[in-house]
């Protein structure tokens, strides 16, 4: 922990140093109702480090989080790096290293699909998103045409919200983070779970390959887009296996992280109509998908545990979108409203200990944005599933004090009366939050 805590600061003192913009900021969480699960810190301090710095030749990107848990009795801290590459251009090429946010699903972010780039998972509702690490190449052939490729052979995986394993125990920093069962019921008895964690070597989940293209063609007022990828998931999932421990009395269940490839392919359309722009598309994310010697031992990889005492059952079902955007952004405010339909027939629900449903089935949503003056903004934001009947509702007012510090106010509602439904487990979670940030 002392030299995790030394390296942070070293890179915060060096970013700094660099010219970074800095925020620092804090946030209170005040529950409106009573969660199923309860995290020990309901206020945190954090760092934002950014960077967006550019000339006719070269560009560099850095956007980095980190987030104290104060009222935790472990201390502990959360980071994510969102961003942080260079790039070189010219006129004909632009070449991009680093950890880069690729925008090929229009949708991705307003439903946090987060299936290209991570999300990043400090908070529930956040659309904060993670990018990729490796090589980029963008090239203008000729006029109207544009193409791209992307590799890499480095991999992080999303940490966020954090879990960990403590005497036998599953924990995390957040109550937005769905845990395994600490207990179960074995002959009408209740009986404790003891979670251990078997990790492979860190090779083995770092060193994955990416690969992409994109091409694109565009005519001034809209363009048609395309895109495949071949890349890691960007959740580590897990295999497990269990028994019950007759000396302990108890079922011990041991966790194996992995990493899953997946093939993600999609089209859009973009066309923009006075000062409206519309865009449609279909997007086909595949896990089963396999290229050179990914998981040689493919059948461990799906292998499933299911006794009286626990279950595990891994899903890889191929999931299908149908979306669709709306917007309209003027200088002092900006709207969109939002579509999305699974086409596929993707009917898995959460297991015990990993295989999360999907988010939506057959969604609207909308946002609205407005600068009521130059120091006062507002945003509301509504999500609303036709099949689940999910009603996912946020509201955020910040108020700029002077040119460092902000002062906020946001206000987290979710409904969720369908019991496999993604959001089920968070639907006692509705919260008002405070947070204050210095700039400078």
């Amino acid at each position: 922990m002392k030299l995790q805590n030394s390296l942070i600061i070293s890179f915060l003192s060096t970013n700094i140093a660099m010219g970074a913009d800095t925020t620092l900021s804090y946030e209170r969480l005040i529950r409106l109702n009573t969660p199923s699960k309860t995290a020990s810190a309901t206020h945190w301090f954090g760092v934002n480090l950014n960077i967006d710095d550019k000339n006719k030749q070269w560009e560099q990107e850095l956007d980095v989080d980190l987030r104290y848990y104060h009222n935790d009795s472990q201390n502990s801290i959360n980071y994510s790096l969102s961003k942080a590459n260079i790039s070189y251009r010219n006129k004909e090429v632009k070449w991009t290293f680093g950890r880069q946010l690729l925008d090929l699903n229009p949708s991705e972010k307003f439903w946090q699909l987060g299936t290209i780039n991570g999300r990043q998972g400090m908070k529930l509702l956040s659309d904060k998103r993670e990018g990729l690490i490796g090589l980029r190449y963008e090239s203008r052939p000729k006029a109207g045409f544009k193409y791209s490729a992307f590799l890499s052979y480095l991999y992080l995986p999303g940490m966020n919200p954090s879990v960990d394993i403590k005497d036998g125990k599953m924990t995390s920093t957040s109550e937005w983070r769905k845990l395994p069962p600490s207990q179960t019921l074995i002959n009408n008895q209740v009986v404790d779970i003891h979670y251990d964690i078997e990790m492979p070597d860190i090779s083995k989940i770092v060193l994955r390959k990416t690969l992409g293209a994109t091409l694109e063609y565009n005519w001034g007022s809209g363009k048609v887009f395309s895109y495949a990828f071949y890349k890691p998931e960007n959740q580590i999932r897990a295999n497990a296996e269990a028994y019950y421990d007759l000396s302990t009395e108890e079922v011990r269940v041991t966790a194996r992280p992995i990493v899953n490839h997946h093939a993600a392919i999609g089209a859009s359309v973009h066309q923009k109509v006075g000062s409206l722009r519309l865009i449609t598309g279909v997007d086909v994310i595949d896990p089963n998908a396999r290229l050179g010697k990914d998981f040689d031992l493919l059948q461990e990889k799906k292998s499933t545990f299911d006794s009286e005492y626990f279950k595990i059952e891994p899903h890889y079902d191929r999931e299908s979108y149908y979306h669709a955007q709306a917007i309209l952004d003027r200088f002092y405010y900006s709207f969109s409203f939002n579509y999305i339909q699974l086409l596929s027939s993707n009917e898995r629900n959460s297991d015990d200990l990993y295989s999360e449903t999907v988010k939506f089935k057959r969604a609207l949503g909308g946002q609205f944005n407005i600068s009521i003056t130059d120091s006062w903004s507002m945003m509301f934001d509504l999500k609303y599933d036709l099949d689940r009947l999910d009603n996912i509702a946020k509201g955020e007012t910040k108020y700029q004090i002077n040119s460092n510090m902000i002062l906020g106010f946001g206000l987290e509602m979710i409904k969720a009366p369908d019991e496999t439904s993604y959001w089920s487990p968070y639907r006692t979670n509705d919260t008002v939050y405070t947070s204050f940030g210095y700039h400078f």
